[in-house]
């Protein structure tokens, strides 16, 4: 009867011990990803506050842009009031670029005229096509691929800043499709800042 207690007790506690194994080995993978995931956003945090504060206040330069109807220099885009830029070019993040542009048609579809798209492509077609392609109301305008040469550039990511009537930028945002809803945050209160002060 002992040698039988005591089989049974090994086999229970080899049980006990493979359940609960098991269930460990989960948990760390679910901590693993979270932390990752921690990483991951604090790293986007991290890097979209030290851009923000590398911009804020520099001088835009006052570059040429081309839309079908003319060719302007940006000062003439944003005489009176601030302007939300949305810059991007097509070697951006395609998936970035299209969920922001579905966020930014619906948040300022009675406001186009507080927003412009700068746009950068290696071939001409691509720019006249690409707002019939995407249903885009707002203003956009091409201009060259290299021609802004401050930080955001080199990350190679489509982001947002206001321009000021004296040209000077602030309010520096780099969209992710990780966290739209950030994005969305983000568009929102520029609309309320930018829409509701003038």
């Amino acid at each position: 009867m002992s040698k039988t207690l005591y089989i049974f007790y090994v086999l229970v506690l080899t049980i006990i011990f493979f359940i609960l194994n098991n269930n460990l080995e989960e948990k760390k993978e679910i901590l693993g990803k979270e932390n990752e995931n921690d990483i991951s956003y604090s790293y986007y945090c991290r890097v979209n506050m030290e851009l923000q504060l590398s911009i804020k206040g520099n001088i835009a330069p006052n570059i040429i842009c081309r839309n079908k109807i003319d060719t302007v220099r940006l000062s003439h885009l944003v005489q009176r009031n601030a302007l939300l830029v949305f810059r991007h070019s097509n070697l951006h993040c395609q998936s970035c670029v299209e969920f922001v542009n579905s966020i930014l048609d619906s948040c300022f579809f009675d406001n186009y005229d507080k927003t412009i798209i700068l746009f950068s492509s290696d071939f001409d077609q691509i720019a006249q096509n690409y707002k019939r392609i995407n249903k885009m109301h707002i203003n956009m305008y091409q201009i060259e691929k290299d021609i802004l040469s401050w930080e955001p550039e080199k990350y190679m990511n489509p982001y947002f800043f206001i321009l000021h009537p004296d040209m000077k930028t602030s309010d520096f945002f780099m969209p992710d499709a990780k966290y739209p809803q950030l994005t969305r945050q983000y568009i929102e209160g520029i609309k309320r800042l930018i829409c509701n002060s003038q």
